[in-house]
């Protein structure tokens, strides 16, 4: 069966092929989202020691469904869930409590993710995230603040005179949606257990 690729050309799909992508804000307005939310004064989120907990991170994926009594199973064994956008009103729906919630869209509307408080629950939210956001999570307990960039970035500048230089921040690199770069935050503050549901 492997015969038709044991030949590296073979495996060729094309040549020439450019990818480019962006992001559903334009940079002007995701650096005045950044200069507001930095200025709120919240954490932000630092490296932290390694933790032996099973994260479980729910998506807002249709397979949530069919895998409820899977990720069932993983709780009443003492996994925490970590809730990415939507998913954290949906764990409400299912009785289930998040232990975090990610936020990472730049947009008006993810203030509508913002379900009711959880004693607890981390709030971790990208500083591109609308001013809305930031309004709805206002007097919330272990609400923290992370950035979605690397030093390379162009809005880079900003945390280092706001912060205090490049040793002052962490960026979050790696991707352009919640999850993959919430694989990466959660990393840096220590976990490395992870089960993907939606």
């Amino acid at each position: 069966q492997l015969d038709a690729y044991q030949d590296r050309e073979a495996m060729r799909v094309t040549t020439g092929l450019e990818v480019s992508g962006s992001v559903n804000t334009p940079d002007a307005v995701l650096v005045e989202h950044i200069q507001a939310s930095i200025r709120r004064g919240h954490p932000q989120v630092q490296p932290e020691g390694s933790k032996t907990d099973v994260v479980c991170i729910v998506g807002g994926g249709p397979s949530l469904e069919s895998t409820l009594p899977e990720l069932v199973d993983l709780i009443m064994g003492g996994a925490k869930i970590v809730a990415l956008n939507h998913a954290y009103t949906w764990c409400f729906d299912q009785n289930l409590r998040p232990a975090a919630h990610v936020i990472l869209d730049s947009r008006e509307c993810n203030a509508r993710f913002i379900g009711p408080p959880v004693p607890g629950c981390m709030y971790l939210y990208a500083s591109q995230c609308h001013p809305a956001v930031w309004e709805a999570i206002e007097g919330r307990d272990r609400v923290f603040i992370w950035h979605a960039l690397n030093f390379e970035s162009p809005e880079a500048p900003i945390l280092d005179a706001y912060y205090g230089g490049r040793n002052h921040w962490v960026g979050i690199s790696g991707g352009t949606t919640a999850i993959t770069r919430a694989l990466m935050l959660l990393r840096l503050i220590g976990f490395f257990r992870f089960h993907l549901f939606g």
